[in-house]
């Protein structure tokens, strides 16, 4: 990335300070899709990183203010990338011929293949009343990791599950994101529900005073075998153990792992509210003139470090 860096005598943010635009090192298709510049869509963000590389082109001139910039990029008719929908890495890198057509191929019917086991198991369940349990937090509450997703799981099959559909077959689905889904601490809460379920007294397990815990569930062992995000489906059952496919069209496969027997109650994850930024409590009470009064209290009231 070269240019957009003032010259002359002129002011900073002037708009007859001259520039360059090197087309040969600001390809913007290609930069624009590789996922160093894949999370730089702001103008704010954009600029930032501009501002990094024309230094490292140029230390001798100013470089340009960002009003010039957002002016200049809008001269040259040059807009930021807004996808219609989420790209995966690999389709991002097909566009842009680092992928080969066979590997490409193959990523699509299993996109495809995934879509239609969905539409069978949405059929199932429109079948049922249509209820929804939805859980949201904020970040004085918690944080996205899998400790978080894996209590609302339990959560809902401790409290949500009539007990006359305790024992049939459940079916969770989730996104890509490894820590809703395809991780040891999510499948270590499913495994220990589908045990208790296999058992008269299920109450007794559902107080996770003793649990078979799972280190890893990753399907290989060594550099080039499946990992975890290779899963496309698992199966909890309480007499085998965890079962996995790499494909739906695949047989069930055993987790290679065994897991370890562990007694004692689950320690709390969190004993008080997370403290947030002093900055980001400070941005939102000069918010506060835009919000309406009664929600005042409660971003007065969030703890801050």
């Amino acid at each position: 990335m070269a240019g957009l860096c003032e010259g002359g005598n002129e002011p900073p943010g002037s708009l007859k300070a001259t520039y360059n635009l090197s087309y040969n090192e600001f390809n913007l298709y290609s930069n624009f899709h590789r996922n160093r510049f894949s999370h730089y869509r702001v103008k704010s963000e954009l600029y930032r990183v501009f501002k990094e590389e024309c230094n490292s082109y140029n230390n001798i001139q100013p470089v340009a203010g960002r009003d010039l910039f957002v002016q200049l990029i809008k001269e040259h008719n040059i807009a930021l990338f807004k996808p219609k929908k989420d790209e995966c890495d690999l389709c991002l890198s097909y566009k842009l011929h680092n992928v080969s057509d066979d590997d490409y191929n193959a990523h699509q019917l299993k996109k495809e293949r995934a879509r239609r086991e969905k539409s069978v198991d949405k059929k199932e369940a429109e079948e049922g009343d249509g209820s929804v349990v939805c859980y949201f937090w904020h970040e004085g509450e918690g944080v996205l990791d899998a400790h978080v997703f894996a209590t609302c799981i339990a959560n809902f099959l401790d409290t949500e599950i009539k007990d006359c559909d305790k024992n049939k077959n459940k079916i969770f689905y989730s996104d890509g994101c490894c820590a809703q889904n395809r991780n040891a601490v999510v499948s270590n809460v499913l495994q220990h529900y589908s045990v208790a379920s296999g058992t008269t007294n299920m109450q007794k397990y559902l107080d996770y005073s003793e649990i078979q815990y799972y280190k890893s569930i990753r399907p290989g062992n060594t550099v080039g075998e499946p990992c975890v995000t290779d899963i496309s489906a698992l199966k909890y059952t309480p007499n085998v153990g965890i079962l996995y496919k790499l494909n739906f069209d695949n047989d069930w496969k055993l987790i290679p792992r065994r897991p370890n027997t562990i007694i004692g109650s689950e320690k709390q994850l969190y004993t008080g509210p997370i403290p947030i930024s002093t900055q980001k409590y400070v941005d939102l009470m000069s918010l506060r003139p835009v919000i309406p009064r009664d929600y005042h209290p409660f971003y007065e009231g969030l703890l801050h470090k």
